[in-house]
């Protein structure tokens, strides 16, 4: 489950926060390796990564097996997908570009079972992967399946009480690649952005002024420190394309500086 427990003993200290693994390669065996690590939950990334409706479910199943949370993020405006990954076991849902009121509506419909939303019924395959009678997920489906609209332009900022003012809505998540384009009209992408970092920590108050969610994500391990330590509730720990990037980069530095230079490395 995606809450944040507090384990220490002082009883002023923050809840930790929780993290996720994000996958953009579309292979369940990679969902599994992850999931076995010490993470909380692994988000399979539909919008820029190659997942699709079977490499989602396949990748829920083994994450589930593994005893971590599912988070899927829909590709934007496709709320359709958003129904059937729940129904297929996920835990959350991230959608993208969601700029208003109406859109965070839109999106409950799709996710969210009467009186809050319209969602179909249909989880059967989440029933099978977590184990449980049709009857007892449908009564905790609409507190524990969530739904987490992105904040990633100037607009959504502008309207984020209104949004998370919307029934059905349990937090946000910032995207700060997309919010440094927007907040730059285009000029600079930058995460890091003074201004990205100020609607941080504008959003993560009015979160908590509301009692939803903050999520996040991360950019480098520093980044995903200073995250954590003002409070957020998740953080998203990179991409694996960038682990994948850095991991080989890193190997070739440190050969690089061990093997000598007649073998031809470091030229």
């Amino acid at each position: 489950m995606l809450t944040n427990d507090n384990n220490s003993s002082s009883e002023n200290a923050k809840p930790r926060a929780l993290c996720t693994s994000w996958l953009a390669f579309n292979d369940p065996q990679l969902a599994l390796y992850q999931a076995r690590e010490a993470v909380d939950a692994v988000t399979l990334d539909a919008q820029h990564g190659q997942f699709d409706y079977t490499s989602i479910v396949a990748s829920i199943a083994n994450i589930r097996l593994a005893g971590k949370s599912p988070i899927v993020r829909v590709p934007v405006g496709d709320f359709s997908l958003a129904s059937r990954v729940l129904d297929a076991g996920a835990e959350a849902i991230i959608a993208p570009m969601i700029d208003d009121a109406a859109e965070a509506r839109r999106l409950v419909e799709f996710c969210k079972y009467q009186p809050i939303g319209n969602r179909s019924w249909g989880p059967y395959l989440a029933c099978a992967v977590t184990e449980e009678e049709p009857e007892a997920y449908r009564l905790r489906a609409n507190a524990s399946c969530l739904v987490i609209p992105m904040i990633e332009s100037a607009r959504a900022v502008d309207r984020l009480e209104e949004i998370l003012d919307v029934a059905g809505v349990d937090g946000v998540f910032i995207g700060p690649a997309d919010l440094s384009l927007s907040l730059s009209e285009g000029r600079d992408l930058n995460p890091l952005r003074a201004d990205v970092v100020s609607s941080q920590k504008d959003i993560l108050r009015i979160c908590r002024s509301r009692g939803k969610r903050a999520w996040a994500m991360s950019v480098s391990p520093q980044n995903a420190k200073y995250l954590s330590e003002l409070g957020f509730d998740l953080i998203a720990l990179g991409m694996d394309v960038f682990h994948l990037q850095s991991g080989t980069r890193s190997w070739l530095a440190e050969l690089n500086n061990c093997v000598p230079q007649a073998l031809g490395y470091g030229r």
